[in-house]
């Protein structure tokens, strides 16, 4: 979520837009708010903001547009919210949080797993752009396997693919938390098994294709 607050249209301009692009397994949406005015700011306040959410990834790309500036205009009560956070339905407890706040010149990052909420006091720059990545997997619990589904087993820094249903060959990436690939390879077999002892520690993404399938999983390099 960005700007999370309330909104009204600031002129005759406002508007909001879509498009999602992309192939199959890696659609990425993009959604795009137009000069709205924040209704809990001063009267003549407006902003414009495009969100876009990669499919493969899970990764959420912030692009703040045109806006009123004015340095500080709102209180931690008052102003937008803008990051993300994963929880269950009932908000029983908060898997992961990524959230930016205070002053849009002096930003604080809060990364703790809570359902602390602080905001952006006033309206970043045109052009800033925040990308958050999240640590763990979608859902945060790995799913009941299928005999025949895809499934990546991490021991250590060794990675074993298992696809009993894929079409060899196989295309594998390796892309580090910026979205940057920093190992590619092909096999043959529906089994692959690879040693990422050779990347920094971090959190990864393989990014597996069989035809025109795409599996992704995360793991973590210790």
């Amino acid at each position: 979520m960005v700007f999370f607050t309330t909104l009204e249209p600031h002129d005759q301009d406002s508007e909001v837009r879509y498009t999602v692009t992309g192939s199959n397994g890696e659609r990425t949406l993009t959604v795009e708010w137009y000069r709205w005015h924040l209704s809990n700011g001063p009267a003549v306040n407006f902003a414009s903001w495009q969100v876009s959410l990669e499919q493969s990834t899970g990764i959420i790309t912030v692009h703040i547009g045109p806006n009123s500036g004015g340095g500080p205009l709102f209180t931690n009560s008052s102003g937008p919210n803008c990051g993300i956070f994963y929880s269950p339905v009932d908000f029983s407890s908060c898997y992961e949080k990524i959230w930016v706040e205070g002053s849009p010149d002096a930003i604080v990052v809060d990364s703790a797993a809570n359902f602390d909420f602080d905001a952006l006091l006033g309206f970043p720059d045109a052009n800033t752009m925040y990308r958050f990545t999240p640590r763990f997997a979608i859902t945060g619990i790995a799913p009941a396997p299928l005999l025949s589904a895809p499934q990546l087993e991490v021991f250590g820094t060794q990675l074993s693919l298992h696809w009993p249903s894929a079409a060899a060959p196989l295309d594998l990436l390796i892309l580090d938390a910026t979205g940057r690939a920093v190992q590619h390879a092909t096999s043959s077999q529906t089994t692959w098994n690879h040693d990422v002892q050779l990347l920094s520690p971090g959190v990864y993404l393989l990014r597996a294709r069989s035809g025109g399938v795409v599996f992704t999983a995360r793991f973590i390099r210790p």
